[in-house]
Parts: structure tokens; C-alpha cells; sequence
């Protein structure tokens, strides 16, 4: 006999975590961007609101995530600087500013050694970062700054028309 004690049980249904287009978009790019430049170790992105604060950013690697979280804790920063100017800025080995010597000591204790980054613009809005960075010693020059504003650039424009796609404005 069989009562409904005795049902046999169906399993909970798993729950997995539903992943924005952009930041699905942004997952992918940042594994793209390690790959971009010779000698780049791996590449960080970095969405950030009118005001500069960080609200979201992703990593290729486990460092790249902990250079774009150091954003919060080390307000002057290489990223922070290239998103305000809306410029290229490198920091190589120890000829960094002084305003960044707090984010760099940081950065040089998980391995890195040099750090590119450019801003991610479309018309007049700042939408944040991406960072490229080495475990070489100035590994990344002047010649590099015009293929990374490049590729900045395309970032931008995906994350603005998946933005615009969300929002149904797209």
C-alpha cells in the first residue's frame, strides 16, 4: 500500500544564475584583450558610473579581476586616469606617478609589472575601462596605445548596443 509519505521524490531543480548579455560580452572580450598584445599576461574591463565608481567589471584571470577590484580601494589608478582624460595611460615597473603608487604596489604584489589602459567611449559618454597587463617589464610602448584605443573602442560600441538592446531602445 502506498501512501503519500512514501511518494518518491523528485529533485530540487538546480538554479543557475541567469548572465547579462553585456556582461556575458564582457567575459568574452576580456579573454579576447589578453591576446591582443604580445606579452600581455590578461586583460581586465571595467564599467564604471558618471561619477568614475566602479559597478561592474570581469577579468580573464583571477589577477585581472584583482586589478579591477583594486578600482575601489585605489581610486588613483592608472584606469581611473584614462577614464577622466579619455587617454591611453601605461605604467611600467616602477616609473609610475606617485598618485598610483598605492594601486601599483598592489598590482606589482600579484606579479604585475606593467599595466595599459584605455577608456570606453561612445559619443559622449564614459562607460568605463579596459587594462591589459604583463608580468614583463615595460612590456607595452607607445606603438600599443593606438591598437588598444582601437580595440577599446569596439568594446564600447557592443556594450552600448547591448545596453540599448536591454533597455529596448536598440
Amino acid at each position: 500500500m502506498r501512501t503519500t509519505l512514501m511518494r518518491p521524490r523528485t529533485p530540487a531543480p538546480t538554479v543557475v544564475p541567469m548572465i547579462s548579455p553585456v556582461m556575458s560580452l564582457l567575459q568574452a572580450v576580456a579573454r579576447d584583450g589578453a591576446q591582443l598584445i604580445p606579452g600581455t599576461t590578461g586583460c581586465g574591463i571595467t564599467l564604471m558610473a558618471t561619477d568614475g565608481r566602479r559597478i561592474t567589471s570581469t577579468g580573464s584571470d583571477h589577477v585581472a579581476e584583482c586589478l579591477t577590484s583594486l578600482h575601489d580601494q585605489h581610486p588613483n589608478n592608472p584606469s581611473a586616469s584614462s577614464w577622466a582624460h579619455r587617454c591611453v595611460r601605461r605604467a611600467q615597473g616602477s616609473v609610475t606617478r606617485a598618485a598610483w603608487a598605492g594601486w601599483m604596489a598592489h598590482a606589482r604584489r600579484r606579479g604585475v609589472r606593467s599595466v595599459v589602459t584605455a577608456p570606453l567611449c561612445v559619443a559622449d559618454r564614459r562607460l568605463g575601462t579596459v587594462l591589459l597587463y604583463s608580468t614583463t617589464r615595460n612590456a607595452f610602448r607607445r606603438e600599443h596605445d593606438e591598437a588598444l584605443a582601437a580595440f577599446a573602442e569596439a568594446i564600447a560600441i557592443g556594450i552600448d548596443h547591448c545596453q540599448s538592446e536591454q533597455s529596448g531602445t536598440g
